[in-house]
């Protein structure tokens, strides 16, 4: 972290980035020293954590220098940096308003909570172990017919350890939707962990499907699957040791994370997986130390920041409102071009912004922004607003659904995974994508969520 940048700061940039800390780590320790465990879980602190990764600390270490630029993309964003802090602090603001705000949620009793007195047994939790098979094995076969024997390549996640080249045996119309059945792994892993918890004894099943999964999303080295994947992992172990974890863990955990994140942004290649010599490449001329370095990789992604207030800053008076379009975007998706010859260009509107911030197509192309740049760009301070508000008031009837069903695995579950998505949510500011990602991440849950509250008919 530059702290010099921290001198650069004028009056109202150091108040709004104080007031953005002091507000988010209040938010955690108010939770965290309650006495009920379970509150240390809810949305609000993670939207609060995440806020404080990708808004207040992240851009300093990323992107911050002693001389008070902020150069991101061979731009300076730091006129843009006041506009952005103001919208995340509107936004974790409204989020919390939104989750605190009085409600009178009807909620039905769910799976188990349908029957009185009902003794869960290693039956319950077989079943629910053999779907999460069967859904796993589906998707690695899906795998397999896209890419064939080329799959195993995708296995070995460390490309100099491979002897099978690039190959793709399936490339017609469907081979994006049958890729993206990766995603059910995000579902299919944790479910097998809750069975393994309540009894089943299928533990050399769980490592070897573990050990696949963790090395495909790895070789695609999308850091985002691999987050989804652990923290619901996570989520379901306290859940079922009903306690909080120790700050001590808290801290190791989170290090070791940035740590492995880090060392994954340096040396991966998409689709190629880890490459020592890539890393040894991005790493060869650097003058800080290579723990220094990976630590400060691991906040890469933080730059997101730069990107949004810069949209922020721009729209309107250099971009229009885009208003529904990211909603329309996501609903014409489904229509092929071959129909519609003319539909728009999904996306079209945000590629346009990214133009008039980024010079040349070579650094407009990657560019992403966060959750509340959409907002923002769609209806100005009233879409952020009330977009976040309900964000948080949706959080809420979730979390109050969660604790009503607490018992019920299937509810852990479904509480865990939302839970987690909302870091797509907040980290990828594109309605399209965040619905393409919901449906193939959470399909699976839904399916099997029927057939499990069908199970237990009163």
């Amino acid at each position: 972290m530059n702290l010099d940048f921290l001198l650069t700061l004028t009056f109202f940039e150091a108040s709004i980035l104080l007031s953005l800390f002091f507000y988010c780590s209040f938010i955690l320790y108010e939770s965290y020293s309650k006495k009920d465990w379970l509150v240390f879980f809810n949305p609000v602190n993670f939207f609060a954590l995440l806020t404080l990764f990708y808004c207040v600390i992240g851009p300093i270490i990323s992107s911050a220098n002693s001389d008070g630029s902020m150069f991101y993309r061979a731009v300076d964003h730091r006129e843009y940096y006041q506009i952005g802090l103001f919208a995340a602090l509107i936004s974790v603001f409204t989020f919390k308003l939104g989750f605190e705000f009085k409600n009178n949620f009807r909620i039905r009793d769910y799976g188990i909570n349908k029957l009185n007195n009902y003794k869960k047994d290693k039956r319950d939790y077989l079943f629910l172990f053999k779907w999460s098979e069967r859904i796993l094995l589906f998707a690695l076969g899906c795998q397999f017919i896209v890419f064939g024997i080329g799959y195993i390549n995708k296995i070995i996640f460390f490309r100099e350890s491979s002897n099978f080249g690039d190959f793709t045996l399936y490339q017609g119309d469907f081979q994006e939707y049958l890729t993206f059945t990766l995603n059910f792994l995000i579902f299919a892993i944790p479910l097998m962990f809750l069975s393994l918890l309540k009894g089943v004894k299928e533990k050399t099943k769980f490592i070897f499907y573990i050990s696949i999964s963790v090395s495909l999303f790895i070789n695609f080295a999308f850091r985002w699957r691999l987050f989804l994947l652990f923290l619901p992992i996570l989520l379901i172990y306290f859940f079922h040791k009903k306690t909080k974890p120790n700050i001590i863990f808290l801290f190791s955990f989170v290090l070791s994370t940035f740590l492995f994140f880090g060392f994954i942004q340096i040396s991966r290649t998409y689709g190629r997986g880890i490459n020592i010599d890539t890393y040894q490449k991005n790493t060869k001329e650097i003058k800080e130390s290579k723990l220094n370095n990976v630590l400060r990789a691991s906040f890469f992604d933080s730059n997101v920041f730069n990107t949004s207030a810069a949209m922020i800053h721009k729209t309107p008076s250099e971009n229009d409102f885009v208003g529904l379009t990211p909603f329309l975007n996501a609903l014409l998706l489904p229509i092929p071009r071959t129909v519609w010859p003319d539909k728009p260009t999904a996306g079209k509107y945000v590629t346009e912004l990214y133009k008039k911030i980024y010079p040349g197509k070579f650094w407009e192309v990657g560019a992403a922004c966060l959750g509340f740049a959409e907002y923002f760009i769609s209806g100005g301070w009233i879409a952020l607003v009330i977009l976040n508000f309900l964000l948080g008031y949706l959080y809420k009837r979730l979390w109050i659904w969660f604790f009503y069903n607490f018992y019920d695995p299937i509810a852990q579950i479904s509480y865990a995974l939302y839970f987690s998505f909302l870091f797509i949510i907040y980290s990828r500011g594109y309605f399209l994508q965040i619905a393409f990602l919901y449906l193939t991440v959470f399909t699976p849950l839904i399916l099997l969520s029927y057939l499990w509250n069908k199970r237990f008919i009163s």
